[in-house]
């Protein structure tokens, strides 16, 4: 259990991806978790490795999206693209597009 919210807190249970998902096949993951995106995604590195699903994730800052650009990278994927307000497109650093945070790792 951890606590979260501060000082007057909740206590929730914490499971990783790999707990989750287990030996089921898993085509996306999507998350949206407010600056935890790598201890998340550590929590599912062996489903990265030997599922390879298509990851989408909202990086708010250029040292979120770095970060998890080398964790993916370490997990075996090659291209990221910027999920924008004009469509997909493959980028190699973080971008700002209005209000769309969200990245799509695959490869």
């Amino acid at each position: 259990m951890a606590a979260i919210g501060g000082p007057v807190g909740v206590e929730v249970q914490l499971v990783t991806i790999d707990d989750i998902v287990g030996d089921r096949p898993v085509d996306l993951i999507k998350m949206d978790v407010e600056g935890v995106e790598v201890a998340a995604l550590r929590g599912g590195f062996s489903v990265l490795q030997s599922h390879r699903p298509d990851v989408i994730v909202e990086l708010l800052t250029p040292p979120a999206f770095q970060a998890v650009a080398e964790l993916m990278a370490s997990a075996g994927y090659s291209g990221v693209r910027h999920l924008g307000k004009d469509g997909p497109r493959e980028v190699t650093s973080h971008v700002r597009d209005g209000q769309n945070f969200n990245f799509h790792f695959f490869g």
